[in-house]
């Protein structure tokens, strides 16, 4: 019980049968969730196999889109940062 200055006022604290609601209805909740993302597998098994291919062609041609970039930086980069001297020995 708090007294304040001008008012009496009586909080309520919660009870195990409160408690006990609350955490019901967090499980269910919870249990709709998982629900849910047991209707929708996100694995391996639950795609085609075309899908999965495309998927990795898609992601062997990205990689191999950036190694050529990564090559075509870093070449340039050495040109750049060569000497005056090997450049004319090179001929560049």
């Amino acid at each position: 019980m708090l007294v304040n200055c001008r008012y009496l006022i009586h909080v309520q604290e919660p009870s195990s049968a409160d408690l006990t609601a609350y955490l019901e209805t967090v499980n269910k909740d919870l249990k709709k969730k998982k629900e849910e993302r047991l209707k929708n597998p996100r694995d391996l098994k639950a795609k085609k196999k075309a899908d999965i291919m495309d998927e990795l062609t898609t992601a062997k041609n990205k990689i191999t889109k950036m190694e050529a970039v990564n090559i075509d930086e870093l070449f340039t980069k050495t040109l750049n940062s060569l000497p005056l001297d090997v450049k004319r020995k090179l001929e560049l």
